[in-house]
């Protein structure tokens, strides 16, 4: 069950609830995110700890090769990565650049 006020309003091919995400700025609704119980969240923790030895094996060669990588991305896509964090947010353009983009981005690169 969400533990949120809004109640699942839409559910996947699966089946499974999904939760509205709005626009906070607009109200309208721009995604969906899974509903989860409990269950499913301890399963993607334990998926993340099974996964934690292999991100450590690739020691910190490998693993700066993957986060500049990520921040390649980010860099490329900063248009898309921008507009949906002022969707999710309700932030002005420049703001989502300057307070979470550019430090975002930032962090990736070691």
């Amino acid at each position: 069950m969400s533990s949120i006020a809004t109640e699942p309003t839409t559910q996947k091919d699966d089946g499974q609830p999904q939760i509205p995400v709005e626009n906070p700025a607009t109200g309208e609704v721009i995604g969906h995110v899974p509903d989860m119980s409990a269950a499913q969240i301890a399963e993607l923790a334990r998926r993340g700890r099974a996964a934690q030895p292999g991100w450590e094996a690739l020691g910190y060669e490998g693993r700066a090769v993957v986060l500049k990588r990520m921040q390649r991305w980010l860099v490329d896509n900063a248009d898309q990565v921008i507009a949906t964090i002022c969707s999710e947010t309700g932030k002005t353009y420049e703001d989502a650049q300057i307070a979470e983009f550019i430090y975002g981005a930032a962090a990736f690169g070691f």
